[in-house]
């Protein structure tokens, strides 16, 4: 079937409703999966379903150390950007269980990380450089 051919149909309030109101009832502080609430949503009011379906989801994660730590900004120090590579495809992220869920591959990229040279199961290394200079 050429769905591409078809009209565009228009999205469905009452399936985005209750995709809002889905949202609502689950167990997360609002808002807390940022942009992705917003994309379930908009699903659901595509598809007419308030739990909407997507075949074959891939999630892709590219990871990299930030110079500007330096600055004393963030909570944790660099070493934890490689222990949550490590974690990401373990299973015990958050994102390992959403994508589990889903059945959806889970790709994750190291794209510059600071540190010594090492091989974690699942993790591809494409690093650009070490980390990246402080912006500030």
């Amino acid at each position: 079937m050429n769905w591409w051919l078809e009209s565009v149909q228009q999205p469905n309030l009452d399936a985005k409703q209750q995709a809002e109101q889905h949202q609502l009832q689950l167990t997360k502080p609002t808002g807390a999966l940022g942009d992705l609430e917003l994309i379930a949503v908009k699903l659901a009011s595509l598809q007419s379903n308030a739990h909407p379906h997507v075949n074959h989801p891939w999630i892709t994660i590219f990871a990299g150390d930030h110079g500007v730590v330096e600055e004393n900004i963030s909570a944790y120090p660099q070493a934890v950007t490689r222990q949550m590579l490590q974690n990401f495809t373990t299973g015990g992220a958050a994102i390992s269980v959403i994508a589990e869920y889903h059945q959806a591959h889970l790709q994750v990229i190291d794209c510059g990380t600071v540190g010594e040279a090492y091989e974690y199961a699942g993790v591809e290394r494409h690093c650009i450089r070490a980390g990246t200079a402080n912006f500030a």
